[in-house]
C-alpha cells in the first residue's frame, strides 16, 4: 500500500507517494521514519487505512478516499470481459498443449521426420515377425538395428516392435492427461485458469521426470 502526500497549505494530493517524495516538495530535511502521518514544511505524508481488497477478477489499488479526516484505502475491481475470458482460457489451454509436445520431445530423437522414422522401422519389423520372420526377406530398418546392437535379427525386430509398442502407451498417456488438463481448464474460473493449467503442466512432467 502507497502513502499519499498532501499540500496542507493548497490540499492538493500526489499518490502514489514516499517518505523521498515528502522530502523532495517539502524542501525540509528530516529523519527518516516509518511513523505516519509525518509533516515536513506544507506537507503531510499519511498511510491510508487498510481496506479489504474486493473479490473481484481484475482489481488495481486507486487514489485513496479521505473520510472523516481518515485517509483509507481504495480499490477499483471488476469482472473479466467475455473476450478477457475466452482469451484466458484459451492461452492456459494452450500452455497444456505446450506442455504435453515438449514432454513427447524428450522420448524421441531430435530430427526432421524423426517420427515417421520410427514408425516406418515398426511397421517393417511388426510385418516381418507376423510373417513368419523369413530369414532371406530381412527388411533393411531391422537390419541396420541388429548391426546397431548387435543382436540377432529377429532380437532386433522384437525389440523395435517392443520399442514401439512402449511408445504408443506412453502417447496415449500423455493425450489423456492434455485432454483431461484442457478440459478442467475449461470448467473453472478464469481466473482459475493458469493456476489448474499448471496442476496438470506438473503432472505431465513427471512423466517426463521433470
Amino acid at each position: 500500500m502507497s502513502d499519499i502526500l498532501v499540500n496542507n497549505k493548497t490540499g492538493e494530493t500526489r499518490w502514489p507517494a514516499s517518505f523521498n517524495s515528502l522530502l523532495a516538495f517539502s524542501g525540509v530535511s528530516i529523519q527518516k521514519t516509518t511513523v505516519r502521518p509525518v509533516a515536513a514544511g506544507n506537507y503531510t505524508l499519511h498511510r491510508p487505512v487498510p481496506v479489504v481488497r474486493p473479490d473481484a477478477d481484475i482489481v488495481e489499488e486507486v487514489m485513496p478516499e479521505l473520510i472523516d479526516g481518515v485517509w483509507q484505502q481504495r480499490w477499483s475491481g471488476r469482472s473479466y470481459t467475455e473476450d478477457e475470458r475466452a482469451s484466458l482460457i484459451e492461452s492456459a489451454c494452450d500452455s497444456v498443449d505446450l506442455a504435453a509436445d515438449a514432454v513427447r520431445r524428450r522420448f524421441v530423437s531430435p530430427g526432421t521426420l524423426i517420427d515417421q522414422e520410427y514408425k516406418e522401422a515398426y511397421n517393417q519389423a511388426k510385418a516381418w515377425l507376423d510373417s513368419g520372420a523369413d530369414p532371406a526377406a530381412v527388411p533393411q530398418s531391422v537390419l541396420d538395428e541388429a548391426a546397431v546392437r548387435g543382436l540377432s535379427n529377429q532380437a532386433a525386430a522384437q525389440l523395435v516392435v517392443d520399442t514401439g509398442d512402449q511408445w504408443a502407451v506412453l502417447l496415449m498417456t500423455i493425450r489423456k492427461l492434455r485432454n483431461q488438463g484442457k478440459a478442467a481448464v475449461a470448467s473453472v474460473p478464469a481466473a482459475d485458469a493458469r493456476a489448474i493449467a499448471q496442476e496438470w503442466i506438473s503432472r505431465l512432467n513427471e512423466i517426463g521426470g521433470v
